[in-house]
């Protein structure tokens, strides 16, 4: 499945709270979830040396030995959009999409929808990712507990109490308006402090 939503909507902090419940939920051991960046993967050999090296492997030639006799359930890929979309990209989407025959599941995180994203992938046939995540979720607005929660988050550290926010997180919001409108009230405060 995938995570889709706008650039500092709170995908990168769902995805690391989906692996905490979903290791205590299931039982599943570190070594069962791996975690990926695409900010920091150029090439089907940089994935596969970041999955070998999360199973505790050395060399990317080792990863089919070690896919057979580790556990991996879960791959987490987040920052998806930093994925090359030429060649190279498309390499490693069919990569990961092949992991499904080892039973591992794919959670792909990105600001746009993956058929948007790599749309272009070969004309003659759809995109490895195509079709990934069928039935896609519009996430509902916070609710004011947590949006206040993530204002204090915010604010921690910083010279002001959390009052002059107040307004900003006493109805359901969505995450990127409101730290939007947090970040423009915390500058509007900041220059008028004495």
């Amino acid at each position: 499945c995938s995570i889709v939503g706008p650039p500092d909507s709170g995908k990168t902090l769902l995805l690391q709270e989906l692996q905490r419940q979903v290791k205590a939920r299931f039982g599943w051991r570190g070594q069962e979830i791996c975690c990926l960046d695409f900010r920091q993967i150029n090439s089907l050999n940089e994935l596969k040396q970041g999955v070998v090296q999360h199973l505790g492997g050395e060399r990317d030639k080792e990863i089919r030995n070690l896919l057979q006799h580790k556990p991996l359930q879960l791959l987490l890929l987040d920052n998806l959009g930093g994925m090359e979309t030429g060649s190279q990209g498309l390499k490693m989407r069919r990569w990961l999409r092949g992991l499904e025959q080892c039973h591992i599941r794919l959670v792909a995180v990105s600001n746009e929808r993956l058929e948007i994203l790599f749309r272009k992938d070969d004309p003659t046939r759809d995109s490895p990712f195509a079709g990934l995540d069928s039935s896609p979720v519009e996430l509902s607005p916070l609710a004011p507990a947590f949006c206040r929660q993530l204002v204090q988050q915010r604010l921690a550290g910083a010279a002001f109490h959390i009052a002059p926010f107040e307004d900003l997180y006493s109805a359901p919001r969505q995450p990127r308006d409101l730290l939007h409108q947090c970040a423009a009230r915390y500058e509007v405060l900041r220059r008028h402090r004495p």
